[in-house]
């Protein structure tokens, strides 16, 4: 098992032994999503905080350019946007898409989201 699969499966005994271990957080998978943008993408909030204590990059871009946060920004997945806004993510990264975080929460009406992003300093 690798950590994505790990994190797919929800392997909280697998995740804290591959860090225990100094395993690699940040490896992508065929289309450049890291295990934190797989925590997200499945609304793992336990999860998402454990990887981003670990030292998850939180600013780690996929194959689109897209983080962890745009992928949270556009789900309106609230409890990762402020952990990553509170980790410290990037809020100014742009996707190929052209678009910030903030964009991907207003894209898809996510208010929400929006209101967080913009409150922490992004547009």
């Amino acid at each position: 098992m690798d950590i994505i699969q790990a994190v797919k499966s929800r392997d909280k005994a697998f995740l804290a032994q591959y860090v225990k271990d100094s395993g690699d957080l940040n490896v992508a998978d065929s289309q450049g999503m890291s295990a934190l943008m797989h925590a997200v993408d499945a609304k793992n909030i336990e999860l998402v905080k454990f990887l981003i204590e670990a030292g998850a990059d939180v600013d780690h871009q996929d194959r689109y350019g897209q983080t962890a946060l745009m992928l949270a920004a556009g789900r309106n997945f609230l409890g990762a946007v402020k952990r990553l806004i509170a980790a410290r993510a990037d809020l100014g990264k742009v996707s190929q898409s052209k678009l910030t975080a903030y964009g991907f929460a207003v894209d898809n009406g996510n208010t929400e989201s929006a209101k967080l992003i913009k409150n922490a300093g992004g547009r």
